[in-house]
């Protein structure tokens, strides 16, 4: 059995891309024309890069997670698909062990007896998981569906 997900392609965006910027499509939508032609649809807009505030874009997130951590009753789950170009598992970690020390060690998680990652508990209660999600892309759900959906049950269930 073929552990990727069957007639995956990387850049299957571009095809969205082209369905979205289709008039019809757009007409359906009700996407409003400028004059006589279409919105030109894309992944990642970088005006709206261009126009995010400064300040925001590199405002640390480490306090307020330190500060989630420390309301009584609230977990949080971080995972990242060790294959994500965009994300990195690295630079995940990096920002992670600022926000709270290792509670429960590193250990493999299995999907259908295989190995679908690794896993660490941190802070109080090991209540913040951080996981990784071998073979994943950036988008983890649409490169590992399988491993998406264990992961989201085992953190909802506390089976960890």
């Amino acid at each position: 059995r073929n552990y990727f997900v069957e007639d995956y392609e990387a850049c299957a965006y571009v095809y969205m891309t082209e369905y979205l910027n289709r008039r019809s499509v757009q007409e359906a939508l009700h996407v409003r024309p400028r004059g006589n032609r279409t919105v030109d649809w894309t992944v990642c807009s970088d005006a709206i890069n261009r126009a995010w505030p400064t300040a925001d874009k590199h405002h640390p997130m480490m306090g307020l997670y330190r500060e989630l951590l420390r309301a009584e009753g609230v977990r949080a789950l971080v995972y990242s698909g060790d294959n994500d170009a965009v994300c990195s598992t690295i630079a995940t970690e990096l920002w992670i062990w600022d926000v709270a020390n290792v509670t429960d060690q590193w250990r493999p998680w299995t999907v259908g007896g295989q190995v679908a990652g690794y896993t660490a508990g941190l802070g109080p209660g090991s209540r913040l998981r951080f996981a990784t999600v071998h073979g994943a892309g950036h988008f983890v759900p649409e490169t590992r569906p399988a491993q998406a959906l264990a992961l989201l049950a085992k953190f909802l269930d506390a089976t960890w």
